[in-house]
């Protein structure tokens, strides 16, 4: 459940980035392969993964801190 909800989240953060960056209109440059390899393989360890979904989770209980009552 954690790791399919860090995924959703940075999903729509980057579309959101997408969207911005080609309302721009100017170009968007690809980075290459290996760097978006790296990238992926950083983001989904287990401890990122973790420590991304507590991240989001204490920011909602500190938003909405009734929310587990």
């Amino acid at each position: 459940m954690e790791e399919a909800t860090v995924l959703a989240l940075m999903m729509e953060h980057a579309a959101a980035l997408q969207i911005r960056a080609e309302s721009t209109g100017g170009t968007i440059a690809a980075i290459p392969d290996a760097l978006a390899r790296e990238a992926q393989e950083f983001l989904l360890q287990p401890a990122i993964i973790e420590a991304t979904f507590r991240s989001f989770a204490d920011r909602i209980l500190r938003e909405h801190p009734t929310m587990l009552d």
